[in-house]
This record gives C-alpha cells, structure tokens and sequence, in this order.
C-alpha cells in the first residue's frame, strides 16, 4: 500500500493553494445507480448477456444474446444504458425495449447516441415470485465504423523469439546478451512498446510483477525483425525463463483512452553452461500410513516425503513445511481448507526433516465413513524457485491419497427427534428425520402415562397417537385427535419391517403461568364513593380467603402502612369495601392487596400496575367468566360457569379445558374438557365429554368464550383457573439420571435428568465419593438446588476444582412429598493436560499512529473457543472495566505472528496496550506497550530547481530535503527519487488521481537515483541523470517522485510529488525568472518590500501598466509564439495589487513565498503562469483572480465556522427548540462545502444561515468592535505592543495571539524590522468570530509644494496617530533633476515643512517624497515642480503630482456619512461610517470611482466600511430605508428597480426566492419558472385535463400544474421540437408574449422596432409591452427579443402588469 502525497504549486491559480487546508471532502458516486427497497439485484450467473456482432459507432441497432438458466424468467424488459466515469447512467439509456423474449432482443438506436471508445452496459428487469429483480451486464466497448474488434487486433499480433532468423526453440545460457524477436502488428497498429522479461520459471509470468518478472530489453516495435540487447543490471540465472511481451493498442475505454492488451512469445528457460536447467523440484507429500480407519480413533501416522533441497531451506528458514490433518464427508467433498463441512484434526504441525510413521494425536475422533486426509503446506520463495503451494491442489499433481473410515456415516444413519417442548392441549408434534431413510418407512407416534422411565418408552407399548409414511430427512408434522396432557411422555419410531430409530422420549410440558389473583374492580371510585366492590378470584385451589387493603401508591410504590379501607376473612369472589368519608380526592391512585394463608404462612399479594385505580375514573363493569367451584378432585365429571355481559360472544362457544398451571390462560397448550354454545350471559353446567383426557393432579381447569367472526378473526375471555387434588390417578415415578457421558475432573458442570409429579417441588444434590457404596452422610456435597421434572437434560453448573480423578459422583433427587430416589454413580475421568494459553507482543515498539502490531499466541489444540482483546489503557494495571477496546479477534490455534488491528487514529501517547487471550474461560494476558508519540519528521520535500527541460538534456537539477530521522533507520531506510515523463495533456492531479506512474503506456521513467545504488538523495543541487534509453519529447511533462518508508506502518512506503516541469524543444528558449507587477510600484511601500526581496532572490521583477491589461499571459511570461497586443488597454481598470509569477522553478518559488510570509507581506491576488491561462489576457486572470480569492475566503470562513458547530453536542442542546434547523443548516453547510464548486452566494447562504442558527441555539453573540494596537518604545530602542479590542462586548473574556507565537495582550521587545510582520488576533469562548489586526505604515504625505526662484519649500498636514498606523516621524524629500539625485534631505514629520535651498531659476525638478514611521515609510509621493524665473521677488505655487486625490460624500437622507481619511492616495485604505436616523436602516452603500465603476467594499460591522483607494477620486453613496423595508434577499438592494417587484411577489407566493438569503436576482429565469409565476399569480388554478404535456416536464415536478395550464389556456404552445424547454432560458420575446396573452389587450400602436419583424410571433405582444409600461426597448431602435430575462426582470415585468 502507498500513501502519495501531492504538493501542487505550479499549476493552477496560486488564490487556491490553501485548499488542501480544509476539511472537505467531495462525493463522487462511484455507482450512479440508486438502490431501491422495492428492488432485488439477481445474481449476474443466472444470465448471460452478450453482444451479436460488433457495436460501432454507427450501428443503428445493437442485437444482444440473453441466456437465463432460471427456467422460469421468460421475458424481460432491457435497458442500453452509457457509461461513464462514475457508472453506468439509468436517467439517459441508449435504447429500451419491454417485456422481450429471452433469447436475441434487438434494440434501435439513434444516431449520434453511440461513440467510438465509449462504452455501455445491459440492465434487466423482470418478475420472480411477486418481486422486481434486475440484473446488470459487463460493460461492453463500441467500436469505431469500420474499426476491429480488440479480438481481431489481438488473433493480428504475436510476437516469437529467434535463432538464427527461424523460431527459437534453444534454451538461453546465463551469459546470453541479447535476443532477436519477430513482431508482427495489425495492420490498424504502426507501432508499439515490447518487453524483453526473464521470469523465474517455478513462479509462473506476471508482467506487473516486479520481484519475480525483470525487465531485459523495452522499446518501441513496428512490424518486423528487432534486436534487443539484454539490461546488464539483469543476471540471467538457471531457473528463469525468457520471453516477448507485445503491448499492443486494442481499442479505447470510454474516456477515449487507449486499451492495451499483453501477446506473448514463447517462453525459453535458462540453462548452465552443460545445457542443464534448473531441476524441478520433489514437492513435498503428506500421506496418512493406515490403510483403514476406525470410528472413534484419535490417533494415526503419516510420512512426509519430498526433495531434500526444500528440508534443507527449511532448516535454514528459507521456506515452512507444514503439514494439517482434516476430516470430512464421504459425499464427493474434498479436501479445503475453507471448505464448510470440513474438521480439523490437527494443525501447524513443522517439520524440517521427512518422516515415516511420525504419530499424531487428534483434536477430535475420527467419524464413521468420513475421509481422512493428511496434506502439507509450503511459503513462497523467489530466491530458490520455490512457489507457494501444497499437495492437495490439482496443479501440484498429487493423487487424492486420503481414507475412509470404516462404518456407516452417523449422518447416514436413519435418525428420529421430537422438535421443540410439547405442551400440554398439543393435538400435533413436529419430528425432524435425519440420515437416508430407505423406502417403504413410517413414522409412528406414541404416548406414555407420567413417569414412565425412558427405557420403557418402546415401540410395542404406549398409547398410539398419529403415524404416515416417510422417504427423506427433514421436518414432518403429524397431528392426531387427542390433546397432549402435562407429564405425558412422547416418542416417535422409524419402522421399516421393524424399528430402524427411536427418538430421545421428551415430557409434554404444562402451558405458561397465570397470575395467583385475578381482582377486578367493579363501578366507578370517585372522590364522593362510601364502598367499592371487587371480584377476587386464586388459581390456587389451596386459598379460599383472602384479607384485603384498600392502599394508596405514592411514587409507583403501595403504601401498605396507611390503608384507606380494609376487610378481614373474606371468602374469593365479590369482596365489598367501606370507605371513610374524605379519604379520597380526584386524581388519588390506589391498589387493593391481599393477605392469605399458604404452607402455615401469610405472605401478601400486592399485585401490579395493571391493578391500580385512579379516583375520578370511570371502571366500566366489565365483562367476566367466572368458574364457581373452588377446587376439582381427579375423578370430577362437570363444572358450572357464570357468564356476565360479553354479549360480542354470542353464538360462539364457551369451553372447558385442563392443563399445567404454565398453561393457564393458553387455550391452545390445554385439553379440552368439553364445551357448549354461549347463548348470552348466565350460568352454564358443563360435562367433561371428552374421556381421553384424565385430570391430573396439581394442574387446573380453566373456563373460556370463544368466538370467529366474519372475517376468520379469534377471540377469547378466559375465567379463573381453579386446581386440581389428587384423586384416583396414579402419581408419577420420580427419577433422576446424570446424562453427561464422559466426566473429567476439570468439569465445571453436567447435565441431569428428572421426572416427577408436577405437583411437587424437587431438590436436586449432586456429592462425590469414593469407595464402592454411596452413603449421603459420609460424601461431600458440591451442589444443592430446587429443580423442575423435565424431559430435556438441564445443565448443572457446581463450579470449578469440585472433582477429582477417580472419584464417583452421583445426584440425588429429594421431592416435597419425602421421597428420595438417587442415580446411577458415574467415575470421574483424570482431565487431559493441555497447555495454557500464553500471549506475548512480538512488536516491541508502538507509536500513535499505527494501525496494526504483532503478537505470538499459544493455546492447547483441544481448545473449543479462543479469543483474545487489545485494551487501550492509563495507569498502572489494566482494568477491564475502564479500558477501552481497540480491536478483539477468535483465535482457532497457536499463531506465532497474529496480526493483531489496532484501528486509525486510535492510539494514545503515554496510553498503555496489553493483550488478553481467553481460551475455554481461561485468561491470559500479555506484557504490556507503552504507546510513544508519533515521529514528527515533517514532510519531505521534492522540486525541480528548472522551470523547464530541453528536450535534450542530459540531467536534470532538483532539491530533495527530509528529516534525519529517516536516514536513522538504518537497514529499514531507503530513499527512491525517480523522474517521470507523461503527456501535457494531463494536470498534476490526475498524474496523482489516475496514478500515471503505474501505467507504463503513458509515462516513462526517464531518470532515477536511489539511496541503495550508493547515490545521494537529499540536497539543495542534486542531479538526476536523464537514461540513456530515455527520450525526452516537447510537450511532455517531468514530475518527482520521492519515495520513503512510512514512518510508521511496517512494510509500507509513502510517495511525495513535486509540482511538474514542461519539455520544451531543442531550439526553445527557456525564458528566465520574473515576477510581474500591477499596482506594486516601486514607489509604493508595499511594492518596494516585494521587489526588495526578489532582488534577494535574483528574480527580475517587472512592472506591468493599465494600458498593458490587453496583453497575453504567455507574452508577460516572455513566452514563444505570443505577441504584443499592439495597442493600449482601454477598458475596466482594476485598483487591486497583483502579481504574475512567470517561470519561476518550483524550489524558487516555495523560496519567494516564504520570504513573503517571514517579511508578514501577504499579496492576496496572485497566479503563476500555467498551459491553462497563458492565453488569457492580464485582465481577464485577474477578474478570475479576484472572483476565485473572494469564493476561497468565504470557504475558509464556512470551514471554520462548521468545525466551530460540529462541537456542539445534541447532550446539550438537543432539546432547543431550534435544534433541528441548526442540523439542517449543519447539514447544508457541509454539502455546499463538498459541492464540486460552490459559488460565492451559495457559501455566504449556506454560513450566514448556520450563524444564524448557531448563535440562537447556544444563546452567544458575535464578536464585536475593533482590535487596535498600541506603540510605545523603550530605552534600549526595542518596542512594546499592547493589543486592545475597543468597543467590544462588556461580558467577554478575550484572548490574545500573536502571529510569531505570543498568547497575550502585550510583547515586549520588538526589534524595529519586526512591526510590520507581526499580526494579532482576539478571540473569546463566548463569543463567535474574531478580530485581527497588524500595524501599517503612514499614508502617503499629499504634501504641497511652493517654489521661488532658488528654492522649493514643502508643507504637509502635521502627522497624527491613526488606529493601527502610528503617526510618521519623520519625513524623507529625495530631489532629482531628471534620473539624477541632486541631494536628500530628512525632515522632522512634526515640523509640516521643509525647504531645499540653492536651486537653480526656472529649472524642472522631482521631489520624492515619503512618510517614515517605526512601521516602514508610505508608498512614495511623486511632484514635478519648476523653480520660478528670476524677478523681482516673490513665490509661486507649483502643481503636485495629483497622488492624493479626493472622497466626496454627497449627503443623505434619513442618516448620516462620513468618511476617513477625505483625501487619499492610491492603495489608502479608506473607512466609511454610515448611522441611520432613528426609525431607518441602511439601505445600501456604494463607492464609485471617477468613471462610474463601483469599488468593492469590505463589511467591519457596526456600520462601518472600508475600501481600497483608486488612483482617483471617488464618490461614496449611501441610502437608508425605514425599519422593516429592508429586502429579505441579499442580492435585492433596497434602491433597486425590482426591490417592489421582489417584495409583491413573495408577499402573494408567487416565488420566495432559491434560498432564504438569496432572490437570484441575476440568474436567468427559464420557462418553466415564467409559467410558473404566471399560474401562481392566477391564484395557481388546477389544470382541467385536457392538454397533452411534453415529456420534459415530469409529472410531480414543481411547473408540472402551471404547464398543464397555460397549454390549456393557450398562453404557450411548447417549442416546435415538441418539447416545452423546461430548464431553458425565457427570452424577452417569449416573456412579453406570455403575459400579453394570459392578461394583455390588443396594443393601439404597432411595434416599431427594428429587430421586431411585423410577422414576428411577438410583434403584437412588444407593442402591448411598451405601450402599457411593462418594458420598453434596449434601445431606440432595438427591443432584443431573442435576449435571455433574468429573474428580477421577470418578476418586475409580472409586478408592473398586474399594478397597472
């Protein structure tokens, strides 16, 4: 696995760097294909699916063959759908057709839907089973017209090796140092690469395999004979084998690239100089010695045998040799290791020598006529010609050598079982049927009285219940007339001329439990109540009489203390209450309990919940049966019933049945008594009529209704249940046996079984003893327990260390009645010593950041469940409870190297790991790790040091840097820095994305220097010589890869690439370095401090005009084949900085960069020269530039501001009321970042909504006022800088941050040349967003100048602190006649003047002029002045340059505008203030330059403005509304024309916009959305049915209804293609049309418009437009109805139509 790292600069806009930054990660859907609840995908198997004939590109009908084996699938309906990057494409399918015949289907196809290299694939929908499968074929090609096939170019091409110009059949000699090959391509290939490999021979041809295939000779091959000299760095060796690879062109994919495909020669093997080849080895053979085995063994022998060379490499680690034994079925299964019915017998037994008879000891015995195998395994190894196998696959050519034991399979036996627990009123059993069952067999049925031992269970007694016939294994239901009875034994019989199985005898078990009381209240309990009455009735026969309480339930619980109203000595049935007056009060609860006597005792019963009463509700008198005797004896014949209300029973039938106290209240588990038809409410005697059934005692008889309705509904209302006493039935034989065959003393349990009278309650003991005869009192007992009668066998669990070998154990059975009966004593067998589980880190060494350890592992071989836990842990000693778990694994034997997952991001450094291995409950633990940080190593770095490469160099120059660290590995270190050539026409990221390095077609290695070859890997100036087989081809891309072990995954390897180099031609000149600059002068600070550090760098900077934006990127970058514009740029003049970074090396570039960042000098507006945008002009990159930097900052801004929401925890906040919405704003937010590219709108949307949302929801507020720093100097000349956030919130605590890494308000001791790199940022926990700031340098002076005839004086505005830009000290006056500096003067900035002396009369002079701060000095002020004649005396004024230029702020209604400074010079940075009045709002704010262009202005909050000062003057305008008539869009300003518009049509529900935030003023309105606002503004009226609608308007779709209309109404009649246009463009032509004829008049003018033809479908609907106010023209003469309307026009249109 590789992990490639892709550090990109060079090749696209320098504004998107930082992407890599945030946390975004789009989805592309590998499968476009949604899946669908409703839908089943078939198994591709079941069909077949392939093209007749070859598809081209102009087939007009694609005929596919469909075989299906599924017999019942007849037709199907077929899809041709294309296919793409991401899928196959379901929306847009090539062709359909409907229920077609399986066989050959036919589609058409329309011309154009089929391209040469694209490709398609087959969907298939059918019915099966009321259920809609589909199914999907491979994905097939299309050929070009007339284009072969990829098998007639591939039967075309072949490739053989020579001798002597004829086939070669000699075997090659070591020293062999070339070969000649005949090529033969198809006649549609010129040529193509072939590959010389030497393969070793045992591993068979891989060509992407690199440690078994190497490469002898590559180059390009046409049609004919070619020789190719053997690669030196190749050793030929005995064992290879030698053969021609042809990599020939086989049509394309469905992106248009080429398909390869690999034509072989044949394959020549390497001989010593005797003409010997390497000897195929003896592969080992695992053979099992016996001859027949015997069911039940546990032991055998085997003999290994094989080539004594691999026992050799075994012993010296070279290879294993591992020999398992399994077992399975003799059913035509063989031998697999993965296989399901296989067992293993034993495992990882290693050997190093052959053996004969070497014995082994089973895991498991042997089963009767199962086969045995013995097989041996052995690891790969390259070196010595071994390939991994074994000697049980069929490549190895080894006879199946297994045996059978002898006997017939247990599987095969004829088997019989009772399924599941039978219960009492059962009138059918299931049995499951094992084994072959011979014709001719039946199963019978049988039942035996309670007690009957099991043995006794036999086919020739017992009472005859169901029989039928039987023919195979499985499941077979038999039901007969008589109900089962609880204590009743059952057993089922095989018979075929005799019994072939018996089934283990079960006893019917009783049904479930009913409660001992059922008490119902009867009437209503309210506040005013005396007396209540209930019916209590016991399924108890013992209880008779009951006490009962009245009790209140406080808090769930019964307050038995404080009763309300009681009576003693009750008998069951109707038990009436008084109740003290005042005892009650609405809404109180209540319970009744009872107090009876049982077994000498009077516990209570206090019922449930189900049982409490509400004062002030309404208890309805329900309806009852009630059985009114109070116990039955075994010999009772009839009982009475008393029925009240359930009149919905009538007709039905009222029961009687018996059964098990468990079965009380389950009619189906009981047998029937007898029954009557239930006439109405009343009593009832009912007979037992049915004599099978015998009443047993201690079960119950248990009354219920019973009725089917109409609709094959059940119903039931069942009595009490009263119990039965004992009466002439005989009781039940009590027994007990222990049932666990084998008993060793390491057993924590066994299994007993017992049988006794329902009736009673059974203790079971079990002792141990030794001697012959048991006595009770001289044992030990290890276990005492009540236990129930069963059939079933019930686990007894008495613990660990309890037996001892050669002990007797036995259980005895004590029953409630005094009756004792014991079982027979079982030996307890000496345990097996096994080995205990141990586990021990075979890693010594972990690290936070990887993924997966090692650990040996040892357990014994008769281990049954093994599995072993990684815990995560601190402190001392691992507690389970507390740690966490990293990964748990089963463990099926011994492993000396478990990989052991450790999962990503898991680890903790400092934690601790310990491993514990648990085999059969026995626990072991390993040492413990600590985990260690992870290595800190940085990123290593690769980069050309050449911005381009002739296409004849020899070498080339790169920088490579990584860590120390690295080289420290020692023999796990190596470093691979390997040059790759791939065409232009792929990007930087797709060399990565597609991973071009791999795909030898299309890139080439062409340079290479490698730690292990001795070479040296990391430097500045590294050369990296170009092969000499290499050729470098103009056009063409080079790109770096470095490659390095990982860190941390063992065996790993990560890539690094650099950004790419273009090949240039021979004869091309390679342009030099140089950065171009725009609005960075040299006269402006910033500018200054840019080209002072490309001076550093010795990179040409150059200075790039406004008259200059007409001219091509490629002619700045002084590229070939671009010329000069010729003339001057006249257009839109941007004010913003910029640079084109032209021809810059990469390593050059990172270079300037961070010089950028140290000296804190950030140009936002940036781009280096790439193929992409070397044909635009300068202005057009910069628009680009600006757009794509404005989307970057509001992601970044969205990125934060969602990894600030995600932190939020639903723990907390998920019971806000807006907690949904924030999730959804959540949500959106994350899907707008993850869009390919989202827009500006969309990002500003999606985060004002999730502001919105997140500062409701945590109750915070945002971050407010501004962040200023303050300047003071010390004694020793250094700086203090305080950092203070003014006009902030009051209830804030904020935090400090320095860029250089200080956190708080002040620094101390900053150097001078340190103020203008350093930056601060606020920030508070309660508050969201922050504020940063950053000292500036003084604005430009905007001084004045006066001259007289030898002398100039200069006066300037006395300095002042401004925030974050300290006052100027001092000023600097450099004075130039022409280029030439006459003399430099410096000037106290406080003074407000200088003169300069000494001049010379009426002469032209320059004055420089710069403010000076601590900070840095201004952008540079430029006059030209002229000293006046000489005369008579006196000054003059001389004209300033005009850099400092006026901000005129015209005034304003309803607020105020103010700005600062009022003059400014370019580049000044500008604050505008606006305050409405009270009861408005600001409306809007615009800057306009002195042409009319708005400036873009930045946002500060609380009504504050900035922008950048152009080089001109400009006008600041401002507008303010009244409250609450702000727009709800952004994008719909309060001033502009379709503000009504926009208002009047969300108010009536016409559109609300495409977001909340945003109207989409400018976005093109489409028809489908015209129609649409039309309907809805008719008060959306339903469509009548009787226009056809296009098929392009989906029924469900948002327009469907208002297309439907409009047709209906004539307003459109859809486009002549038949087709509506939903999603196209409404023009102005149509726009005007479909309102004139949904509300128009005919015009009384005529259209006079000259692009309006008289006949023109829109000619009457234009002057109806214009004559009533609704548009007019685009001009004059023009009305452009062909010009698409945006949505604002729309609705402003709509608006003035219906407010004419």
């Amino acid at each position: 696995m590789q992990k490639t790292l892709f550090r990109r600069i060079g090749s696209g806009l320098l504004s998107l760097l930082m992407m890599s930054t945030l946390a975004i990660s789009p989805t592309l859907a590998a499968d476009s294909r949604s899946e669908s609840a409703a839908v089943s995908t078939q198994a591709a198997s079941d069909f077949t699916i392939t093209p007749v004939g070859t598809v081209t590109a102009d087939s007009t009908q694609v005929t596919l063959r469909i075989d299906c084996a599924d017999t019942e699938v007849s037709t199907v309906n077929v899809f041709l759908l294309p296919v793409n990057t991401y899928g196959y494409d379901e929306d847009n399918p090539i062709a359909k057709k409907w229920s077609a015949a399986i066989g050959d289907v036919t589609l058409d196809v329309s011309a154009g839907k089929l391209t040469a290299g694209s490709q398609f694939c087959v969907k298939l929908i059918y019915t099966k089973d009321n259920d809609v499968r589909e199914v999907f074929s491979e994905y097939f090609t299309v050929a070009a017209s007339g284009e072969k096939t990829r098998a007639e170019i591939i039967a075309n091409t072949s490739a053989v090796l020579l001798q002597d110009g004829e086939t070669r059949t000699e075997p090659f000699k070591e020293d062999a140092a070339s070969v000649d090959a005949q090529v033969k391509l198809d006649d549609s290939v010129e040529s193509c690469y072939m590959t010389v490999y030497a393969y070793i021979g045992t591993a068979g041809f891989d060509p992407d395999n690199s440690t078994s295939s190497f490469v002898l000779w590559k180059g390009q091959v046409k049609t004919g004979t070619v020789t190719c000299p053997f690669n030196t760095d190749v050793a030929l060796k005995v064992g290879y084998k030698i053969i021609a690879c042809v990599n020939t062109p086989a049509g394309k994919d469905a992106e248009g690239s080429t398909n390869y495909a690999y034509v072989k020669s044949q394959a020549l093997e390497v001989v010593d100089e005797n003409g010997q080849g390497f000897r195929d080895y003896t592969y080992p053979d695992a053979s099992i010695v016996e001859t027949t085995l015997d069911p039940g063994a546990t032991k055998l022998h085997i003999n290994l045998t094989g080539d004594e060379r691999l026992f050799q490499a075994a012993k010296e680690g070279k290879t294993s040799l591992t020999v398992a034994v399994a077992q399975y079925p003799n059913d035509g299964t063989t031998f697999d290791f993965e296989g399901e019915k296989q067992i293993s017998l034993a495992s990882n037994l290693i050997f190093t020598e052959p053996q004969k008879n070497y014995e082994v000891t089973l895991s498991q015995s042997l089963k009767a006529g199962w086969r045995v195998r013995a097989v041996v395994y052995w690891q790969q190894n390259e070196s010595i010609f071994l390939p991994k196998g074994n000697d049980y696959e069929a490549m190895f050519q080894r006879p199946d050598d297994s045996v059978l034991v002898s006997g017939t399979p247990e599987e095969d036996i004829p088997a019989v079982s009772i399924q599941g627990t039978p219960k009492a009123g059962d009138t059918s059993v299931t049995v499951q049927l094992g084994g072959k069952i011979p014709d001719g067999t039946y199963i019978v049925l049988k039942k035996y009285d309670a007690g009957t031992a099991d043995a006794d269970c036999v086919l020739s007694g017992g009472t005859f219940l169901a029989n039928r016939s039987a023919s195979a294994a499985g499941e077979q239901t038999l039901t007969f007339s008589d109900a089962l009875t609880a204590g009743e034994k059952l057993a089922a019989f095989l018979t075929n001329n005799g019994q072939l199985a018996k089934s283990q005898p079960v006893t019917v078990a009783a049904a479930q439990m009913t409660p001992l009381f059922t008490i119902t209240p009867k009437g209503a309990l309210t506040a005013d109540s005396t007396q209540i009455t209930f019916t209590v009735i016991s399924s108890d026969p013992s209880i008779t009489s009951v006490g009962t309480f009245l009790c209140p339930v406080k808090n769930g619980s019964v307050d038995s203390d404080h009763w309300i109203a009681r009576q003693l000595g009750q008998k069951l049935g109707d038990i009436t209450l008084d109740i003290p007056e005042g005892k009650l009060k609405d809404g109180d609860v209540v319970r009744l309990i009872l107090n009876y006597e049982k077994n000498d005792d009077f516990p209570y019963y206090f019922g449930t919940e189900a049982n409490n009463i509400t004062v002030g509700t309404q208890v309805p008198a329900e309806d009852s049966v009630v059985l009114n005797e109070s116990t039955f004896t075994t010999d009772a014949t009839q009982a009475t019933v008393t029925v009240t209300g359930c009149d919905s029973f009538r007709d039905g039938y009222l029961i009687l049945t018996t059964g098990s106290v468990g079965t009380n209240g389950d009619a189906d588990s009981r047998n029937r008594l007898g029954n009557v038809t239930f006439a109405g409410p009343g009593t009832y005697t009912v007979p037992f009529g049915n004599n099978h059934v015998k009443l047993i005692s201690g079960n119950t008889i248990q009354a219920h209704l019973y009725k089917l309705d109409d609709k094959d509904r059940t119903y039931y209302k069942y009595s009490n249940a009263v119990g039965i006493t004992s009466g002439s039935q005989p009781a039940v034989k009590p027994e007990v046996s222990i049932a666990t065959d084998s008993i060793t003393a390491d057993r924590t349990d066994v299994w007993v079984q017992t049988s006794f009278d329902g009736a009673l309650t059974g203790t079971l003991k079990l002792y141990i003893y030794t001697g012959e005869t048991f006595a009770e009192d001289a044992a030990k007992e290890i276990y005492s327990g009540t236990i129930s009668s069963s059939s079933n066998s019930q686990k007894i669990i008495f613990g660990s260390g309890k037996l001892t070998a050669g002990q007797k154990l036995i259980a005895v059975l004590n029953l409630s009645d005094g009756t004792s009966v014991n079982s027979t004593a079982k030996t307890v067998q000496a345990a097996p010593e096994k080995i205990k589980p141990a586990v021990q880190f075979v890693t010594k060494k972990v690290t936070a950041g990887m993924t997966k350890l090692y650990a040996a592992m040892t357990i014994d071989s008769s281990v049954n469940n093994a599995s072993y836990t990684i815990y995560q842990f601190t402190g001392d000693t691992l507690d389970i409870s507390t740690a966490t778990v990293l990964s748990s694994g089963t463990l099926y034997r011994s492993q000396s190297k478990e990989t052991v997952p450790l999962g990503r991001g898991k680890l903790i450094p400092g934690a601790k790991l310990q491993i514990v291995l648990t085999a059969d409950g026995v626990e072991a633990r390993s040492d413990v790790l600590t985990v260690e940080p992870s290595p800190d190593w940085g990123t290593p770095y690769a980069a050309f040091n050449v911005s381009a490469v002739k296409a004849n160099a020899k070498s080339v120059s790169v920088q490579i840097d990584y860590a120390d660290e690295y080289v420290a590995m020692g023999k796990d270190f190596y470093c691979d820095v390997t040059i790759y050539q791939f065409p232009g026409s792929y990007s930087d990221a797709e060399f990565e994305s597609k991973e071009l390095w791999e795909n030898l077609t299309l890139t080439k290695r062409v340079g290479q220097i490698n730690s292990n070859f001795g070479d040296a890997t990391r430097g500045a100036e590294l050369t990296v010589p170009i092969k000499d087989s290499a050729k470098l081809n103009a056009g063409d891309r080079l790109i770096i890869k470095l490659r390095l072990p990982h860190t941390e995954w063992e065996g790993e390897e990560v890539d690094y690439l650099s950004a790419s180099v273009p090949v240039v031609g021979e004869n091309e000149t390679v342009p030099d370095a140089k950065v171009v600059l725009y609005n960075l002068g040299e006269d402006t600070s910033r500018g200054a401090r840019v080209r002072a550090i490309l001076a550093e760098l010795n990179i040409l900077a150059e200075t790039v005009t406004a008259e200059q934006l007409n001219e091509t990127v490629g002619h700045m970058a002084g590229l070939d084949g671009y010329e000069a514009a010729g003339e001057k740029y006249t257009g839109t003049v941007p004010d913003t900085e910029f640079m084109l970074l032209c021809n810059l090396p990469e390593a050059l570039l990172d270079k300037f960069l961070d010089a950028m960042q140290t000296d804190g000098l950030r140009i936002d507006h940036k781009a280096v020269v790439t193929a992409y945008n070397r044909d635009m002009e300068l202005h057009e990159l910069m628009d680009d530039i600006s757009e794509e930097h404005d989307v970057f900052q509001a992601l970044l801004e969205l990125d934060r501001l969602v990894a600030q929401a995600e932190k939020l925890e639903e723990s907390t906040y998920g019971s806000a009321p807006n907690w949904e919405k924030f999730q959804a704003a959540l949500s959106s937010a994350k899907q707008t970042l993850s869009s390919q590219e989202p827009t500006l709108e969309q990002l500003q949307t999606a985060g004002g909504t999730l502001k919105n949302e997140y500062l409701t929801l945590t109750g915070m507020k945002e971050m407010q006022g501004d962040l200023v720093i303050a300047l003071t100097q010390a004694a020793d000349g250094r700086y203090t800088l305080l950092a203070e956030l003014k006009n902030g919130l009051a209830d804030a605590t904020y935090q400090y941050a320095w860029s250089n890494g200080v956190q708080s308000a002040e620094i101390t001791g900053v150097t001078a040349e340190q103020l203008h790199t350093l930056q601060v940022t606020v920030s508070a926990d309660n508050l969201l967003g922050s504020r940063t700031a950053q000292l500036q340098v003084p604005y430009s002076p905007a001084a004045m100048a006066a001259t007289t005839s030898n002398a100039i004086t200069l006066r300037w505005n006395t300095p002042a602190d401004e925030e974050n830009r300290p006052a100027a000290k001092t000023m600097t006056v450099g004075l130039y006649q022409g280029d030439k500096l006459i003399k430099e003067q410096t000037a106290d900035a406080a003074t407000g003047s200088i003169t300069l002396t000494g001049l010379s009369a009426n002469t032209a002079y320059t004055l420089r002029i710069a403010a000076v701060s601590p900070v840095g000095h201004s952008d540079t002020q430029v006059l030209g002045v002229s000293t006046a004649k000489r005369s008579s005396g006196g000054s003059s004024s001389s004209g300033s340059s005009g850099s400092s230029y006026a901000v005129s702020t015209p005034s304003a209604k309803n607020g105020d505008v103010t700005v600062s400074p009022k003059n400014a010079s370019k580049g000044d940075r500008v604050t505008i203030t606006v305050k409405p009045d009270s009861g408005y709002e600001v409306g809007s704010v615009t800057v306009l330059d002195s042409k009319g262009n708005e400036l873009k202005l930045t946002d500060k909050g609380n009504g504050k403005y900035t922008f950048t000062m152009p080089g001109g003057k400009v006008e600041v305008k401002a507008t303010f509304v009244k409250a609450g008539e702000t727009s709800p869009f952004v994008d719909v300003p309060a001033d502009s024309y379709y503000f009504d518009a926009v208002k009047w049509a969300q108010k009536l529900g016409i559109t609300n916009g495409k977001t909340d935030a945003l109207f989409g003023s400018s976005d093109p309105c489409t028809r489908g959305q015209i129609v649409t606002f039309l309907w809805r503004a008719a008060g959306s009226p339903a469509p009548k049915g009787t226009a056809k609608v296009p098929g392009d308007v989906l029924p469900g779709s948002y327009c469907y209804d208002a297309v439907a209309w409009a047709l209906e109404n004539g307003i459109t009649n859809g486009l002549a293609d038949g087709t509506f246009g939903v999603n196209s463009t409404c023009t102005r032509g149509q726009s005007v049309t479909f309102l004139y004829r949904a509300l128009g008049t005919a015009p009384t003018t005529v259209n006079g418009f000259t692009d309006v033809e008289s006949n023109a479908f829109c000619a009457e609907a234009v002057a109806w437009a214009v004559e009533n106010g609704v548009t007019n023209g685009t001009s004059a003469s023009t009305f452009s109805p062909s010009n698409g309307c945006t949505r604002a026009q729309i609705v402003t249109f709509l608006f003035r139509t219906y407010n004419q």
